[in-house]
């Protein structure tokens, strides 16, 4: 065919394929497509209707695709896309949005091996007859992975899923049957669901399920002189989540390492939680259930022993952040 012929025919196709408004991720399936097309295939018809049969065929496969994709609502991406906004509502992505999220990364690279995934040709002829078929949905295992719409919403809205409860633990509650005979070292609360608080109990309005983050409060503890070190800090671990926290060079586990604001002469000290990023610790992986909480204090690679009954009360508020089932 002749080479001014073909160009005019690829220029009347795009303009008629102007009317459903393609984006430039079709756009570039359209190259890929009408570059490779065997015109010969359509000698039966006129010169002057080819690029409307053209189009139409085009425009078909394209809109087919724009539905799957649209009312597929399971799919979710390997890795973050550009195109998503972290803090955006999975549910109310656009439509162009959606598609982009699909076809962008791979569209975006002209290259055949990536295009060909999306465009399914029949093995007989590499052109668009009616056995070319554009099927987005027989790669949406390999791009997505069979993910959740809540892991996706997890990955890219994570806020959307959070439950805050928030969870004071008094020493003057604490279980005492975990007291040495004259001095502690391991400070114990068992979870209530009654908030008539009894001892050895701290209370939430639900079970502490699927934890992700704790933010903790500036406390107020008992003060020892062992706690006044170079280093300077005192360290505060949950020893029923030490599966995930900061292990120091002697093999001390903590959640959280403060800098301790000394006041001569007073019997408590305060912890400044100044120093942390934004308060909160993040874990990798959601703890499943908290229905204990053991918390010990260090110097911060030592843990501290107070003598019972000679320490200040003292008040721990921390704030708890779910996971929702």
């Amino acid at each position: 065919m002749d080479n001014n012929l073909l160009s005019s025919i690829k220029i009347k196709v795009l303009s008629q394929l102007n009317k459903i408004e393609l984006n430039n991720n079709e756009i570039i399936i359209y190259n890929h497509i009408i570059n490779n097309i065997n015109f010969n295939n359509y000698k039966s018809v006129s010169t002057n209707k080819l690029s409307d049969v053209i189009a139409h065929i085009i425009s078909e496969k394209i809109l087919s695709s724009r539905h799957k994709i649209y009312s597929n609502e399971s799919f979710i991406p390997n890795s973050k896309k550009n195109n998503i906004n972290k803090n955006s509502d999975i549910k109310e992505m656009d439509n162009h949005t959606r598609l982009k999220s699909v076809i962008g990364n791979v569209a975006e690279n002209t290259s055949s091996k990536y295009i060909s995934s999306f465009i399914q040709t029949d093995n007989k002829n590499s052109d668009l007859n009616e056995d070319v078929n554009v099927d987005i949905d027989t790669n949406i295992n390999s791009l997505f992975n069979n993910i959740s719409l809540n892991k996706l919403c997890y990955k890219y809205n994570p806020s959307s899923l959070y439950i805050h409860q928030y969870v004071v633990l008094d020493s003057n509650y604490r279980d005492v049957s975990q007291d040495k005979s004259n001095t502690v070292s391991k400070f114990v609360w068992n979870y209530s669901a009654n908030n008539n608080i009894v001892n050895g109990s701290f209370f939430s309005n639900i079970e502490l399920t699927n934890i992700v983050g704790i933010n903790l409060y500036q406390p107020i503890i008992p003060y020892l002189a062992s706690m006044d070190t170079d280093a300077k800090r005192v360290s505060i671990l949950i020893e029923e989540l030490s599966a995930q926290s900061f292990i120091s060079s002697n093999g001390r586990h903590s959640h959280f390492i403060l800098r301790p604001s000394y006041t001569t002469a007073t019997t408590s000290v305060e912890l400044n939680t100044e120093d942390n990023y934004d308060h909160t610790l993040w874990f990798n992986e959601p703890f499943i259930k908290l229905d204990k909480m053991t918390i010990t204090f260090g110097n911060p690679d030592t843990v501290l022993s107070f003598t019972v009954g000679a320490f200040d009360r003292f008040i721990i508020e921390m704030e708890f952040i779910l996971l929702k089932q």
